[in-house]
């Protein structure tokens, strides 16, 4: 629920005691489908500035 809340990947990383992030992404990613689009949308807002 945090990661998909926009929470740091490097915050539960270290909450979880994995030795760097791309563990957590290894294991939680799935947990994070909007992440993409969130992104995208934001670049976008900012090109047509």
């Amino acid at each position: 629920m945090q990661l998909e809340a926009g929470e740091s990947v490097v915050s539960h990383s270290q909450w979880l005691g994995h030795a760097s992030p791309a563990i957590t992404l290894e294991h939680y990613a799935h947990f994070m489908p909007g992440a993409g689009r969130r992104g995208l949308a934001a670049i976008d807002v900012w090109l047509a500035a």
